[in-house]
């Protein structure tokens, strides 16, 4: 994912990839913000993107992984209001 946002930054096709692994993934709200400053996407739609990745970690982190703490959280954001949310635990054992 992390090369894929690399190789999206500078390109103006309609998708954007946020997030990554480790500490980069509690700068994607402020990804998302970034989003919004350069017109991708409707406002609306990127401020419920940022609630949508709270909660998605959230839930993912407290309820699903059953032990494994979040290790990456990444957004896949297109201009037409589609998006996903990828994400993966860890086992510190």
């Amino acid at each position: 994912m992390g090369t894929l946002n690399e190789a999206l930054k500078n390109k103006e096709i309609g998708i954007k990839v946020v997030g990554g692994k480790g500490k980069i993934s509690l700068n994607t709200p402020n990804e998302i913000i970034a989003l919004r400053e350069k017109s991708v996407g409707e406002e609306k739609h990127l401020d419920s993107l940022i609630y949508v990745s709270r909660m998605s970690a959230k839930v993912d982190n407290v309820l699903v992984q059953d032990g494994f703490n979040l290790y990456f959280h990444s957004m896949v954001i297109t201009e037409n209001s589609g998006w996903a949310v990828i994400e993966q635990g860890m086992s510190k054992f």
